[in-house]
């Protein structure tokens, strides 16, 4: 079980629906699925999308502070990152 911060935990749940928007491949449309279901020790979250992944070679780097895998270039920015954003 783990006890957050609503705040965060919000913010959390809209980087990751965001980052499963943004990171689309350009020939499929995005779809992000959110399931929550009760569990023995509380709840369980699941979050999946269709996105493009990524190789498990980066994973070290997927997860530190301020790295990308993909350029500003590579990437459509939309209307939801901005309101995410708070722009």
């Amino acid at each position: 079980m783990v006890h957050a911060d609503k705040l965060q935990m919000g913010q959390l749940f809209m980087n990751i629906i965001s980052n499963g928007i943004k990171y689309h491949r350009p020939e499929v449309s995005p779809i992000v699925s959110v399931q929550c279901e009760d569990s023995e020790f509380g709840y369980k979250i699941t979050i999946q999308d269709n996105g493009i992944g990524f190789d498990p070679k980066y994973l070290d780097k997927i997860f530190k502070p301020f790295e990308r895998l993909h350029g500003a270039a590579e990437l459509k920015v939309t209307e939801w990152d901005w309101r995410f954003a708070g722009k």
